[in-house]
C-alpha cells in the first residue's frame, strides 16, 4: 500500500503492452483510472475490480487528500475470497487470449488448469465448515480477511480491527487481547504473513503454551515465499493447513 515507483519503473509502465492492478483502493499510488493511462502511454490496463464486474469505490480525481488517506478504504474485500478470485481467473484468462491472440491457447490451459486446482482446494473445505457453526480464532494482525471468513466460515478476534496494514495496536489494544485469551483458554492464535516480532513475542511471554501459526492476508509477502515462488494458491493451501490445527 505505501509503494512508490521509481524511475525505472516508470520507464517499465510506458513500455508495456498489458498492465494488471488489483485497483485503486489496493494500489494508492496510482491515484485513478486517468492517472493509470497516462503512466501506460500506449499500453492497456485491466483491474481485478473490473474483471469482477464490481463498483469501484475508490476516491474521484476532484477529492482533495485528506489525514485519513494513510489508512484508505480497501473498498470490497474480495482478494481473500478464493471465490471471487476464480471467477477473476476465469475472466482473466478470456481477456488476456483477446488482448495476446497469438497465445490465446496457452493462457486459456494455464488459466482453466489453474481455475480448476483452485476450485477442487476451495469447495469441499468450505462447504464444510459452512455446515458448522463458525469457527473462532484469535488473529494478531489487522483486520482484513472479511473476504476468506466468509468463505470459510471464521470468526476472527483481531488484535487490531483496523483494515490498514500500516496501522499499529496500542497497549491497551494488546493488553485487552491477552486478557481476553487467557479468559477463553487459548492457546492457538494466528498472525499475518509479515507480523510485528515484538508484538507477538510479548503476548507469547504473557500467555504460557501458545502457540503462533500463520493466516495470510493476501496482502504482503516474505522474502523466502518470494524466492521459493509460492503463489495464491499455495497461501490458500497453507491457511487451510492452519486453521486445520485449531481441530
Amino acid at each position: 500500500h505505501s509503494y512508490e515507483p521509481n524511475s525505472r519503473d516508470l520507464i517499465d509502465l510506458k513500455q508495456s503492452e498489458l498492465f494488471i492492478f488489483i485497483s485503486i483502493n489496493h494500489s494508492p499510488w496510482l491515484i485513478s483510472e486517468s492517472q493509470v493511462s497516462d503512466l501506460l502511454g500506449h499500453g492497456q490496463y485491466i483491474s481485478f475490480e473490473t474483471l469482477l464486474d464490481l463498483e469501484p469505490h475508490h476516491h474521484d480525481d476532484d477529492h482533495e487528500a485528506t489525514e485519513h488517506d494513510d489508512e484508505h478504504d480497501h473498498g470490497f474485500d474480495f482478494i481473500s475470497n478464493p471465490f471471487y478470485v476464480l471467477t477473476i481467473i476465469d475472466n482473466l484468462t478470456h481477456y488476456l487470449a483477446e488482448i495476446f491472440p497469438e497465445h490465446s491457447d496457452l493462457f486459456e490451459t494455464n488459466g482453466h488448469d489453474y481455475y480448476d486446482a483452485l476450485y477442487d482446494l476451495v469447495f469441499d473445505v468450505s462447504t464444510n465448515r459452512k455446515a458448522n457453526a463458525p469457527q473462532v480464532i484469535y488473529f494478531v494482525g489487522h483486520n482484513a480477511l472479511a473476504g476468506f471468513s466468509d468463505a470459510f466460515n471464521l470468526d476472527i478476534y483481531a488484535l487490531d480491527e483496523n483494515v490498514s496494514p500500516n496501522s499499529v495496536a496500542s497497549s491497551v489494544e494488546v493488553a485487552n487481547f491477552i486478557t481476553k485469551l487467557k479468559e477463553e483458554n487459548i492457546t492457538l492464535i494466528f498472525v499475518e504473513e509479515v507480523y510485528n516480532i515484538t508484538t507477538v513475542a510479548y503476548i507469547a511471554s504473557q500467555v504460557p503454551g501458545l502457540h503462533v501459526l500463520e493466516l495470510h492476508t493476501f496482502h504482503k509477502i516474505s522474502i523466502e515465499d518470494y524466492n521459493q515462488g509460492i503463489g495464491y494458491l499455495d497461501l490458500i493451501q497453507r491457511n487451510i493447513n492452519n486453521l486445520e490445527m485449531i481441530g
